[in-house]
C-alpha cells in the first residue's frame, strides 16, 4: 500500500514539474521575475503560424523533454494581439524564443524552429536563482556612476557565467560582466578594486576554457596570490584554473587556502 502511494505521489510530482505555467501578460511576468529571482523565457507566437504549432507540440507540450520549467517564468506572447511587446523585442519572425532578465534585457534568443535539442539545451542551462544579480542590478545605486556598485553587478554576472554550461548563454553573461567591470574602472571611485577587476577579467578566460592563457596573464601581471591585496580572490582564481585543467593536486592546495564560503561553494 505504501509503495503504491509513493509511486502515485512520484507520478504527480513528475507531471507537475513537466507542466509549464504560462503567463500571457508581460508586465505581470516582469513582476513575477523580480519577486521570484528568476529569468523569463518568452515564446512569441501566433495562431496562424504553423512552425509555432509544431514547436508547441514538440517542445513545450512534450513531457519527455524534461524541461526545467521551474527555473524560469514562462511567458507566451501572441504577436497579433500584443504588438507593443513584440515591437519592444524587435520581433522580426516567429516563433521567436527569448531568455531575458526581469526588465527585458535579452541574454539569448532564437528565431524559427527546426530542432528542439538546441532549445532544450539552452532552457535547461538557465540558472534557477538570479536574485543576487537582481539585488544589485536593480538597486537605485546602480543608476549612479559608482565603481563599487558596477563591480558588484559584474561579479554577479560572472558567477552566473561560471555556473552556466550553455556556450551562448554563458558568453552573453561574460559580455555583461565585462561591461560592468569596465564601467567600474571608468568611474574610478574605488581604485582599490583595480587589481580585483584585473583578476576577474582573467577569470573570464577560465570560464571559456582557456585556463593556460589565464595563468600566463596572472603570472606575468600579478606573480602570486601572496602579492595580491585580495588573497582569497587570487586563490579562488587559481583554484578555478587548476580545476579546469584537471590538476587535482594544485586545486586542492588552492582550495585549502580559501576560507570564503561563497568561493568554496562555487568550486564544489
Amino acid at each position: 500500500m505504501k509503495n503504491s502511494i509513493l509511486i502515485t505521489l512520484l507520478f504527480f510530482s513528475l507531471l507537475t514539474s513537466a507542466q509549464i505555467n504560462w503567463v500571457t501578460d508581460y508586465d505581470s511576468a516582469k513582476s513575477k521575475c523580480k519577486e521570484s529571482g528568476k529569468l523569463m523565457v518568452i515564446d512569441f507566437w501566433a495562431d496562424w503560424c504553423q512552425p509555432c504549432k509544431i514547436m508547441e507540440k514538440e517542445l513545450w507540450e512534450n513531457s519527455d523533454n524534461n524541461l526545467n520549467a521551474q527555473n524560469f517564468i514562462a511567458v507566451k506572447i501572441d504577436v497579433t494581439k500584443n504588438r507593443n511587446t513584440a515591437e519592444k523585442f524587435n520581433v522580426q519572425g516567429i516563433p521567436m524564443v527569448v531568455i531575458a532578465m526581469a526588465d527585458g534585457n535579452v541574454l539569448w534568443q532564437r528565431i524559427g524552429y527546426s530542432d528542439k535539442k538546441e532549445f532544450i539545451k539552452a532552457l535547461n542551462a538557465i540558472p534557477n536563482d538570479v536574485s543576487e544579480l537582481y539585488k544589485y542590478f536593480y538597486n537605485i545605486n546602480a543608476l549612479s556612476k559608482d565603481s563599487k556598485c558596477a563591480y558588484d553587478i559584474a561579479v554577479r554576472f560572472q558567477r552566473l557565467a561560471l555556473e552556466t554550461e550553455h556556450n551562448e548563454l554563458r558568453d552573453e553573461l561574460i559580455n555583461r560582466d565585462k561591461e560592468f567591470f569596465k564601467k567600474s574602472q571608468k568611474y574610478n571611485t574605488a581604485p582599490d578594486l583595480e587589481q580585483d577587476i584585473e583578476i576577474h577579467l582573467m577569470l573570464n578566460d577560465v570560464c571559456i576554457g582557456k585556463p593556460e592563457k589565464a595563468l600566463k596573464k596572472f603570472n606575468k601581471s600579478v606573480g602570486s596570490a601572496e602579492k595580491c591585496n585580495n588573497k582569497e580572490l587570487a586563490h579562488f582564481f587559481l583554484a578555478n584554473c587548476y580545476k579546469t585543467l584537471g590538476d587535482t593536486e594544485n586545486f586542492d592546495k588552492e582550495f585549502a587556502m580559501i576560507s570564503n564560503e561563497e568561493f568554496k561553494n562555487q568550486l564544489k
